[in-house]
């Protein structure tokens, strides 16, 4: 105490101040022993404002601090509480050169950390997190990490309702629409919400690629429809269509068109020998068709079923009731039957500008036959309708030398082998041309 009360007053003298002892101070008083022995310091002589001086020395880095009530007593410095924290009256940067900070929250009765704009602002980011400078290879901007299974990692939510919602699953939920610029590349795209839609727009980007291999693409496990006035377009690649459903169609195109255009249109650029430009291969059809037509429009009378067009005209067609058309080639085959009939069972053979013939070299007959108990009209008719014409209506070349091989023969169960009909009032009904050495009969 001794020490003490030198020190002091060495301070008062050179201060040009005094201590006093107990009963009272003046205007120059700075400290004064009170009648307990503690050591006051004197704020304000006037206003009679004094502090207990601590009794012991603090630690280091401690401060001074008061109680409200007279008495100073040694602290440790200490954070200002988040509660403590007002409205700043200037923008600050807080820079970390060398060390990081972890801030850690442990309340469970609502969000730990919230940041809310409440200005009108526009067009600014309540949270903007930005990296600046350096070079990495294979940092992260912001993680977001769940240490539970049960927790969804990162939940946005608009206030129209709409949101993203990353799960524990690691499957990303878009409520709303996902607009994407640039590339996307995805393994799986899957609507969990009923009446969700899938909207590829590449009309500004250069188209949209579904797949690089012919494994890959899209799977649609449910009905995909493709909005009016758009296009989709497979370039490098081939369209598989997959069905193992027993009872439905694998693939259903429905077209309005109803002038020049058409339901599908195949064209094949390329060059080739052996290619197809269409190619049905139906391995397991016993009993149904490999290739169905219909038209049930009831107004159809020009149209066509099908429509062979050579880029110059029709060269085949296939229209109502079934009519074929093939424009042909003359003097080459257009309708070829190697093996089987050709079966008529109601109906005419109509020959314009042309020839019927029959070549065979085998052991069969060609033969018109007819079963009718009551007949007006005969079996076989030819008739020469030029009146001018100077070659036979019938001409039988028998070139077998046989006395068996005749060139007709007619046999009749009854009736009159032959009938000869003379309309003209001249002409001849039989004429027999024998050479001179002539010795048949």
């Amino acid at each position: 105490m001794k020490k003490i009360l030198a020190l002091l007053m060495i301070v008062c003298f050179l201060a040009s101040t005094t201590i006093s002892y107990a009963g009272g101070f003046d205007a120059n008083t700075l400290f004064f022993i009170d009648g307990d022995g503690t050591i006051k310091l004197v704020f304000n002589p006037a206003s009679n404002v004094t502090w207990n001086w601590p009794t012991a020395d603090g630690t280091a880095s401690q401060y001074l601090q008061t109680d409200g009530s007279g008495n100073l007593t040694f602290a440790s410095g200490g954070a200002t509480a988040w509660d403590d924290i007002s409205n700043p009256d200037a923008n600050k940067t807080l820079t970390y050169s060398t060390y990081t900070s972890l801030f850690t929250g442990a309340s469970t009765a609502a969000d730990q950390w919230t940041f809310r704009g409440t200005g009108n602002f526009g067009d600014v980011s309540v949270v903007k997190i930005e990296s600046l400078t350096g070079n990495p290879t294979d940092g992260t901007v912001l993680e977001v990490v769940a240490h539970d299974a049960n927790v969804d990692p990162l939940v946005v939510t608009a206030q129209g309702g709409n949101g993203l919602t990353v799960g524990q699953d690691g499957n990303t939920a878009v409520t709303g629409n996902l607009a994407v610029t640039g590339t996307w590349t995805i393994d799986a795209v899957a609507a969990s919400t009923a009446g969700s839609t899938l909207t590829l727009d590449g009309s500004n980007a250069g188209g949209v690629n579904i797949g690089s291999i012919s494994t890959g693409g899209i799977t649609m496990s449910a009905t995909t429809t493709i909005a009016d006035g758009k296009d989709v377009t497979i370039g490098e690649g081939i369209l598989t269509i997959d069905n193992d459903q027993a009872t439905e169609t694998a693939l259903t195109i429905t077209s309005d068109a109803t002038t020049s255009g058409g339901g599908i249109s195949v064209t094949s650029l390329a060059s080739t020998t052996n290619g197809k430009a269409i190619k049905a291969v139906a391995d397991d059809v016993t009993s149904g068709d490999v290739l169905y037509l219909e038209s049930s429009a009831t107004g159809m009378t020009t149209g066509n079923f099908i429509n062979a067009y050579n880029g110059a005209t029709t060269v085949f067609e296939v229209g109502l009731y079934g009519a074929i058309t093939i424009a042909g080639n003359a003097a080459t085959d257009v309708l070829t039957v190697t093996a089987g009939n050709l079966q008529m069972t109601n109906g005419d053979i109509d020959v314009d500008e042309g020839k019927l013939e029959i070549d065979t070299t085998a052991n069969e007959s060609s033969y018109i036959k007819r079963n009718q108990a009551t007949t007006t009209t005969p079996i076989l008719e030819i008739e020469e309708t030029n009146a001018s014409g100077d070659n036979p209506a019938i001409l039988i070349d028998q070139n077998a030398t046989a006395a068996g091989s005749y060139g007709i023969e007619v046999d009749t169960a009854g009736g009159t082998a032959a009938y000869l009909n003379l309309e003209a009032a001249a002409g001849n009904g039989i004429v027999f041309a024998t050479p001179a050495s002539y010795t048949g009969r």
